[in-house]
């Protein structure tokens, strides 16, 4: 994967009661220092939380010298939608109805389930939407890992975050896989995807917690809480139960080749981004403990982050990531149990991950941040 140019988003509009997706270009709206003299000026080195920490004042971020102020973090708009979709209703009361599903294959490829099982694959190089073979079921809250292949080929592996180990035939756990060849009319992308339903892992309880998943070489790793960590091997489709540890991250973690770690969003702390080497726990190992960095200071003091969003994570090659953060502002009410929200922002963020000398070996730069109105009515769902 070289460098990526667009990043994508999944938003929601309730009022029209659909879904879009959007892209910024990053050549336009950058997130990113353009000269080294820029970034020993204004950037920021994100501070390194040891294993051990705790921190005690989740949601809200302790006050430094040089904190930002609101109106000096730049504004950016969402861009028009590049593609709108809108799911059939179903029965009256339904739940999920507004729900749609996005995985992304790569920046260019992204695919849309919504509650009735159906896939929809989306095309933004070419601007086309492909019919897609449907799950064998809905999704209520799943993990997705993405395998590009070469071209639009590859394979996304689904599994609920809440599984039920004892209803095997329940189609928790599935993959969509390509094989994409050109035909009499040319290279058509998307067309020859299937959908394979696969096993769940030995786990002798009712309802188990996926906590986190990775792609490691050739094995799908999960964490379950309570029972540790699974590989699945792609090949023969069995589990092996690598050990009674967890992986370090919260929802799914993304393999950088250049830096040889996977990234993702911390299971200390939902907001916070995590790097570790999981190379070991396709071998049935423990990873290395994870590398975490500690809360952003420099944002404005009176942002808190918005309960119950973490934060999302994404690669962008290089040794680049954005990140993105949902925060908000609060109205003092009195009464101390209920939080009345004033404005709430998704707020994107240059990460650049730079070689060290210290222990660790890497530092975490923070570049430039960029704030987006994200309000209840049309909110930011998915970084894609």
């Amino acid at each position: 994967m070289g460098v990526r140019r667009f990043v994508n988003l999944l938003a929601l509009n309730r009022a029209r009661c659909n879904h879009s997706l959007h892209r910024f270009d990053l050549s336009r709206n950058q997130f990113f220092y353009a000269t080294q003299e820029e970034v020993a000026s204004h950037g920021r080195l994100l501070p390194m939380q040891k294993q051990a920490a705790k921190d005690k004042a989740r949601g809200k971020k302790k006050k430094k010298q040089q904190q930002l102020a609101a109106k000096d973090i730049g504004t950016i708009r969402l861009p028009a939608p590049m593609f709108n979709m809108r799911q059939a209703p179903g029965p009256t009361g339904m739940p999920g109805q507004l729900k749609v599903d996005a995985f992304a294959l790569s920046e260019t490829n992204i695919m849309l389930a919504d509650h009735h099982r159906r896939v929809l694959g989306y095309d933004a190089s070419s601007h086309c939407a492909v019919t897609m073979p449907s799950l064998h079921a809905p999704k209520v809250d799943p993990l997705a890992l993405s395998i590009p292949g070469e071209g639009s080929e590859g394979s996304i592996y689904i599994i609920e975050r809440i599984l039920c180990p004892e209803t095997q035939r329940s189609f928790q756990f599935e993959a969509l896989f390509s094989g994409g060849h050109p035909s009499r009319c040319g290279y058509y992308p998307l067309d020859t995807w299937q959908c394979q339903a696969l096993p769940l892992p030995q786990i002798s309880s009712e309802r188990a917690l996926v906590c986190s998943a990775a792609a490691v070489g050739n094995v799908i790793c999960i964490s379950v809480s309570g029972f540790g960590t699974y590989c699945f091997d792609r090949g023969s489709h069995s589990w092996s139960h690598a050990g009674d540890w967890m992986m370090p991250f919260f929802g799914t973690a993304e393999y950088d080749p250049d830096l040889n770690l996977w990234f993702g969003i911390s299971d200390r702390d939902y907001y916070l981004p995590c790097a570790a080497d999981l190379s070991p726990v396709a071998r049935g190992q423990p990873p290395e403990p994870g590398l975490f960095w500690g809360h952003d200071d420099h944002l404005p003091e009176e942002w808190y982050y918005s309960l119950g969003r973490p934060s999302q994570i994404l690669r962008l090659g290089s040794g680049r990531f954005c990140i993105l953060r949902f925060l908000e502002t609060r109205i003092p009410i009195l009464d101390p149990d209920f939080v009345h929200v004033g404005r709430s922002y998704a707020v994107f963020t240059g990460l650049e991950v730079l070689p060290s000398k210290g222990k660790h070996g890497i530092r975490v730069v923070s570049h430039k941040y960029r704030r987006c109105r994200n309000p209840d009515t049309n909110p930011i769902r998915r970084l894609l």
